[in-house]
């Protein structure tokens, strides 16, 4: 941002800006790294420390296992898996998938496991639940004759 949105200032201060999600029932909270303008005060939050947050929010709603259609919905954008990919890798149509986040079906619960393990494993910098679950996706046909060659034991 090169100039305060509210007067047009081109002069920020480093500071701590107060967020906040409301998400499944609870509100979470927390100072994030921003600016303020040094003319009109208005703050900005960074986009690095609105995706951490965002992330952290995620992880705590995965941890406690909320099926809500607002939180799986947030969980998979968290992830950054669209919702036409999301239902591909867990071979259900979108519209399932938009009755679930919606609310208007729940969920399947080997599906929210998918979501919880993916979401946990994008709070740890890990792809390891989606890259398994493209993985699957990719079949390849076996040749009438596999050969190993030599296997010693």
């Amino acid at each position: 941002m090169k100039q305060c949105v509210q007067c047009g200032g081109k002069k920020f201060v480093a500071t701590q800006v107060p967020v906040s999600r409301l998400l499944a029932g609870a509100t979470f909270t927390a100072q994030v790294a921003g600016r303020r303008c040094a003319a009109c005060g208005a703050q900005y939050a960074g986009q690095a420390a609105l995706e951490e947050f965002d992330r952290r929010v995620a992880r705590a709603v995965a941890a406690a296992g909320v099926a809500t259609g607002e939180a799986l919905r947030f969980m998979r954008k968290v992830v950054g898996v669209s919702a036409k990919e999301f239902a591909d890798l867990l071979g259900v149509t979108p519209e399932t998938l938009s009755r679930w986040e919606h609310g208007r079906r729940g969920m399947d619960p080997t599906a929210l496991r998918i979501l919880r393990a993916a979401t946990l494993d994008e709070c740890e910098g890990r792809t390891t639940t989606l890259d398994e679950l493209r993985a699957t996706q990719a079949t390849t046909r076996l040749g009438k004759r596999v050969a190993f060659g030599k296997i010693v034991a």
